[in-house]
């Protein structure tokens, strides 16, 4: 996990793509500066209320491919502003794993409609970090449009073979949600 954080704050260091916001460029070129684990987790902390700070900005130069989503991803998690969720479900339609699973951690963390709904199309993920994540959030979120997909977790032969929490999560969701109603 490290050494992707590293590869993606790497990216930033090589282009260092600037948002125009001077604090949140100093701690994101500080953090893409990281000497090892404990500095980096300490920097997300810093970056966190600044990026809550400037979440329409991030929202405007999150496509670009040198910008560092997972960690403004990742500094934005316990945000539950509409603005910060739509960050959230674009993040999960992004083509890097990480980016996708930091933003699932972030909706699992909500409770409206919008998180609910984005992280019912998570279970369909291709990565099982992501899948995982979103599978596990059902079992608190328990919305009814869930059950098809996790039926279809709890049958996987390949996740049984190679994720069989996952599957375990599923049918414990699903027992959940079919006993709400």
């Amino acid at each position: 996990m490290i050494g992707n954080v590293i590869r993606l704050t790497h990216i930033y260091h090589e282009n260092k793509m600037a948002t125009g916001v001077e604090e949140l460029d100093q701690t994101l070129e500080r953090l893409a500066n990281a000497r090892d684990r404990d500095e980096h987790h300490k920097l997300l902390g810093e970056l966190a209320p600044i990026a809550a700070q400037h979440v329409e900005t991030i929202a405007l130069k999150f496509d670009d491919e040198s910008f560092p989503k997972f960690n403004t991803i990742w500094a934005l998690i316990g945000q539950s502003d509409d603005n910060v969720i739509e960050l959230f479900c674009r993040a999960l339609n992004d083509s890097d794993k990480y980016v996708r699973w930091a933003a699932s951690e972030a909706l699992a963390k909500c409770t409206n409609k919008m998180a609910t709904d984005a992280l019912v199309s998570a279970l369909k993920d291709r990565s099982t970090l992501v899948k995982g994540v979103a599978v596990s959030a059902m079992k608190h979120l328990k919305p009814k449009t869930a059950v098809p997909q996790l039926k279809k977790i709890v049958q996987s032969k390949h996740l049984m073979k190679n994720s069989p929490g996952i599957v375990d999560d599923a049918n414990s969701a699903l027992a959940l949600i079919e006993n709400v109603g």
